[in-house]
């Protein structure tokens, strides 16, 4: 493909397994009607690759305002940017699946869900080495909430998120079906502006495990899960070895941290190595950058940081929680705190 691919209004393009797409540099396929590309059949049958070594091409704008878009089974590398849902200025209302697909070696986002109008789903899906894995946010002015299920992805390699999600935005990670992020240079999963009564229901961060992220640069924010205006339920995560923070509870936001027996989230072995601070080394940091009252819920979960497996001394002066004088209450019953020794206690006084 030499120049812009287009699938005009009105049209539908069905692509089947077997195909391979070598696209120009630069060069993207616009879709302004219907794409249904089902390559599966046990493994991926469809390619979208760049034509020569040096290319990078654009991407597969999904720019539709009605016309639902599915790709299954399908390879996306060598892009600018993977997928992306976006017409300027426009709410898109394409109702669209991505899955069983693997979306690589990506110059920007593996996935943009600019001003999604309808609920997407992304399943059993890998993205590998981009600079953002999943974006989502609704359209300013847009009253609506949008809900963007996950489940059974892999997100590994990312420059800077493995997931964000701002404004209107609900996301529903799914328990039994769980999704694992790694490796992403500033957060694993980062939430803004997408409070409860905002969205009526909170995001939902089910089942996940989130691990050495928040590598790059010095900002605070960078953690394994990092929120911001957000009120999410956590439940049956796995946390751990973060560079930074474990999970960052920042401005507004009053998230439930909730394991139950058989789904704890394990918050673990998170910050830097050695004397760690309030900034770098907490398993959950929770700040405010003014007296505003949050007020989180801690509960049910095993929250410890893993010490020297030798000698008597530790090497480590673990941080567990770091509160900021901003924040008043927090219910933070029902933990196990403790270190890889056993050592740890239950209920502890919350000073």
């Amino acid at each position: 493909i030499l120049t812009k691919f287009k699938v005009n209004g009105g049209s539908t393009l069905t692509i089947d397994p077997n195909t391979t797409f070598h696209l120009d540099d630069g060069v993207r396929i616009w879709v302004l009607g219907t794409l249904n590309a089902d390559g599966m059949d046990n493994l991926p049958k469809i390619l979208f690759d760049r034509l020569d070594e040096d290319d990078q091409w654009s991407k597969i704008q999904l720019a539709a305002p009605d016309n639902p878009c599915t790709l299954d089974g399908c390879i996306i590398r060598n892009a600018q940017t993977g997928i992306e849902l976006y017409e300027y200025g426009i709410a898109v209302n394409n109702p669209l699946t991505i899955q069983n697909c693997i979306i690589e070696d990506i110059g920007s986002y593996c996935i943009r869900l600019a001003y999604p109008a309808s609920d997407v789903t992304i399943a059993n899906t890998s993205l590998t080495n981009g600079d953002i894995g999943i974006y989502a946010s609704s359209l300013v002015g847009d009253e609506d909430v949008k809900t963007v299920t996950i489940s059974e992805c892999t997100i590994d390699a990312m420059e800077d998120y493995g997931i964000r999600a701002t404004n209107r935005i609900q996301l529903d990670l799914d328990m039994d079906n769980p999704t694992i992020i790694s490796n992403s240079g500033k957060t694993g999963i980062s939430l803004s502006g997408n409070r409860q009564e905002v969205l009526e229901e909170r995001s939902r961060i089910y089942g996940c495990e989130i691990s050495n992220c928040s590598s790059e640069g010095t900002s605070l924010s960078y953690a394994g899960i990092y929120m911001y205006k957000a009120n999410p339920i956590l439940d049956g995560t796995f946390v751990h070895d973060n560079l930074k923070n474990g999970i960052y509870v920042s401005y507004e936001s009053e998230p439930q941290i909730m394991g139950s027996d058989l789904t704890a989230n394990n918050v673990v072995n998170n910050g830097i190595e050695g004397s760690q601070t309030s900034s770098n080394g907490a398993e959950i940091r929770i700040g405010s950058y003014t007296a505003m009252l949050i007020d989180p819920v801690i509960s049910g979960n095993n929250i410890y940081d893993v010490r020297d497996q030798g000698g008597d001394e530790f090497d480590r002066d673990g941080k567990i929680i770091s509160k900021s004088s901003g924040v008043t209450d927090i219910d933070i019953n029902g933990n196990y705190f403790g270190n890889d020794r056993g050592n740890g206690v239950e209920d502890v006084d919350p000073e």
